[in-house]
């Protein structure tokens, strides 16, 4: 019954789209500059549940009228509170019993889904307690937004660690004891794919490359928190490409993170190379890259384009004849081995992959995550020792297409 009668659906759709112009340019342009973080979805979800309609009811009654702010109030003190309750316990913020602490308020409030205005300020109200919670990656210490989205630096519930999280996934951890500051953990532990692949690349003679005559040159694309640097040796000269300037700043900055510091202490060394990889990957010599890390990510998915036959044709061209390309896939939701699997196929890439999810929880508690790596070169014999290594195995290929610039399928590969 709400609909506009047919002499008026142009004006209809016009309004409709003055509003999504409106709200692209609140969001993609004057947002940014006044939030630091994303208040604009919860306060278009309140404004949303205040914008609910309901058949009309009798004129209520003056103790229902403040019921409608004084129930949010008490919401918003019963989230407080279960959460304190909940770190009082110590209960595991991540853990089912935490999540349905914290769930109560919200129960209760879809209690009240008929009366639009105590709906929406139940729904503000519990967002605003819940904001005490600060999420699974523990307690921010400093937060940086632009148009690539929100980099948070946290400290783990511990106080052990310092993390860089993009979103709701941690793209590097620290040690906080001085002792450990130069022990790279989450996914790059020396125990795991990515310290074997540098074992291996360190293995090389330099006598075997002619590219490496006048020192190995390490491309990375991602940098994260730098947590990659301790790998480098003294002859490396490394660089990094990064689209986000906020991760530059942050990795750069010793209050946070000491892994560039610590590695190149005369920075001579040490390129970071600010904008898209894809593009800026062009400007670099042919043939310049003894070894390749692909290592990008937003929150928790690979940009696609890094992942495509055209991608890997340049990754190619910037290796060196005997270099070797690396790829961190780590995913909650895709299972991207297939993916690669026929790209290295299509390419003429040997390849291997090794999957190390069996983290015990010692290595757990001392910064380890599970990561999932793989590494192609032109042929075996450039492999070295992950050759035999039988943790490595043979990438799956699939019948699937090969991804393009203009193909690319995530249902097929989607982790039902």
């Amino acid at each position: 019954n709400d609909r506009p009668p047919p002499e008026q659906l142009t004006e209809f759709y016009l309004w409709i789209s003055v509003g999504g112009v409106l709200g692209g340019i609140f969001n993609g342009i004057i947002a940014p500059q006044i939030f630091d973080t994303l208040v604009e979805y919860p306060l278009a979800m309140v404004l949303a549940c205040l914008c609910r309609t309901v058949p009309e009811e009798e004129k209520r009654e003056k103790l229902a009228r403040n019921l409608d702010g004084l129930i949010p109030v008490g919401l918003c003190l019963l989230m407080v509170g279960l959460i304190l309750i909940g770190r009082a316990l110590h209960v595991d913020r991540a853990g089912a019993v935490f999540k349905l602490l914290i769930a109560a308020p919200l129960l209760i409030n879809y209690g009240f889904l008929k009366v639009p205005i105590r709906f929406g300020l139940g729904i503000g109200a519990c967002l605003l307690g819940g904001s005490l919670f600060g999420g699974i990656l523990g307690t921010t210490v400093h937060v940086e937004r632009n148009f690539f989205g929100v980099v948070r630096v946290t400290h783990d519930d511990a106080g052990k660690f310092v993390q860089i999280a993009h979103g709701t996934t941690i793209h590097g951890r620290q040690s906080r004891d001085p002792a450990h500051r130069r022990d790279p953990l989450v996914y790059y532990t020396r125990s795991g794919p990515l310290g074997q692949v540098f074992d291996a690349f360190h293995a090389i003679s330099a006598g075997d490359s002619p590219s490496v005559k006048g020192g190995r040159q390490v491309a990375v694309i991602g940098l994260g928190a730098g947590t990659m640097a301790p790998y480098r040796e003294q002859n490396e000269t490394w660089t990094y490409y990064e689209i986000d300037p906020a991760v530059i700043s942050i990795a750069e900055d010793p209050r946070y993170f000491t892994y560039l510091t610590d590695a190149f202490p005369d920075r001579e060394a040490l390129k970071i190379v600010l904008g898209d990889a894809r593009l800026r990957l062009h400007d670099a010599p042919d043939h310049a890259y003894d070894l390749l890390v692909v290592d990008a990510f937003s929150s928790d998915s690979i940009p696609a384009h890094l992942l495509t036959r055209e991608a890997i044709a340049l990754y190619s061209s910037k290796l060196a004849a005997d270099g070797f390309l690396v790829v961190h896939i780590s995913n909650r939701y895709l299972d991207l081995e297939p993916v690669f699997g026929n790209l290295a196929k299509d390419a003429g890439f040997a390849s291997r992959i090794r999957n190390d999810f069996d983290v015990s929880d010692q290595d757990a508690a001392a910064g380890k995550t599970m990561s999932q790596w793989l590494v192609l070169a032109r042929d075996d014999a450039h492999l070295g020792t992950i050759v035999t290594d039988q943790r490595w195995a043979k990438m799956r290929t699939s019948s699937a297409p090969v991804w393009t610039d203009d193909f690319s399928d995530l249902l097929s590969v989607y982790r039902w």
